[in-house]
C-alpha cells in the first residue's frame, strides 16, 4: 500500500535528508509565526 511506499522512499538517505529538512523548516515556520501571534495579542 501506500504506507509501504513511503517507507521504501525514506530508506534512501537523499530522502531523509530532505523530509529532515522539510520538517524542520515547518517547525522554524511555525514556531516564528506562534512567537509573532502571542507578541501580538501581548
Amino acid at each position: 500500500g501506500l504506507a509501504s511506499k513511503v517507507l521504501r522512499a525514506l530508506k534512501t538517505p537523499r530522502q531523509q535528508r530532505r523530509l529532515n529538512r522539510t520538517f524542520a523548516s515547518l517547525f522554524v515556520g511555525a514556531a516564528g509565526f506562534l512567537a509573532t501571534l502571542h507578541r501580538g495579542t501581548a
